[in-house]
């Protein structure tokens, strides 16, 4: 992905005045084949600034790290099964 910026500079001549006279490219590198938590942790604290219980349903090992508390969800039997005590 490319990521173009185009402004117009200030104390130029006249002649380049009221013109696109900057122009920057930045090229990153994007990677779909990560999940993007740039700010999940970020977003979890402000969930529970905002309410009492936060329950969060998540495939992803990563996310655990965030948790003050885990309910590991087994299968038993073919169903899924919560233990919390």
């Amino acid at each position: 992905m490319t990521l173009y910026i185009a402004g117009e500079l200030d104390g130029v001549p006249d002649r380049y005045r009221n013109r696109r006279n900057l122009r920057s490219s930045f090229t990153f590198d994007v990677r779909k084949d990560f999940p993007n938590l740039s700010n999940m942790k970020g977003a979890f604290d402000y969930l529970k600034t905002r309410f009492g219980s936060v329950f969060i349903i998540s495939h992803l090992d990563t996310i655990k790290d965030f948790m003050d508390y885990l309910l590991p969800i087994t299968i038993k039997k073919g169903y899924s099964n919560i233990v919390y005590s």
